[in-house]
């Protein structure tokens, strides 16, 4: 999952121009879903924080400025769809903000003050877990302020945000491949 392309009128990709760039690294059966930079792909004998500085760096190359890049394999959106805390929430409103990295226990325990003083509606639910932030935001993602640039300030990682109909997508395209 890629961070922030498309968004706006800067750092704008076409789908096809990406499958290409994925492609070029010799990844199979390469797939985009919608245009906020979606990639699945098969790789194999590679550990994912080297594949993640790859793609990184051949999109720096290619399109000619930085990518932030965070990936989740097919077992690990398995793990992320299954174990959903919100699971009795409205789907439409349900988010889950994917981390770079484990952030520091330190890190996560500070947010926590912040994140009550950012909560716009009483309904606002939010949920950690070592590499996700599960959120239940009724008012909508785009009206929050518990946003990436949030959690990437507060807890010094890279994140992107996708909501739950898009993970769950993103997983039936996984598991579509061969």
């Amino acid at each position: 999952m890629l961070r922030g392309i498309n968004v706006g009128r800067t750092k704008r990709v076409k789908m096809d121009e990406l499958k290409e760039v994925y492609k070029s690294l010799n990844f199979k059966d390469v797939k985009t879903y919608i245009q906020s930079g979606n990639v699945i792909f098969q790789f194999k004998n590679i550990d994912t924080n080297e594949l993640k500085i790859k793609i990184k760096n051949k999109l720096k190359e290619t399109l000619g400025f930085d990518v932030a890049v965070v990936i989740r394999t097919k077992e690990e959106l398995e793990k992320i769809i299954n174990e959903n805390p919100l699971k009795k929430e409205d789907i439409n409103h349900t988010y889950i903000t994917f981390l770079s990295n484990i952030p520091s226990e330190d890190l996560f325990n500070d947010i926590k003050i912040k994140i009550d003083s950012k909560m716009k509606n009483k309904n606002d639910k939010i949920i950690n877990y070592p590499k996700e932030i599960y959120l239940f935001l009724p008012d909508g993602y785009g009206r929050t302020k518990l946003n990436n640039n949030f959690f990437e300030k507060q807890l010094k990682v890279t994140s992107t945000t996708r909501n739950l109909k898009t993970v769950k997508k993103l997983l039936n395209i996984a598991e579509s491949l061969k």
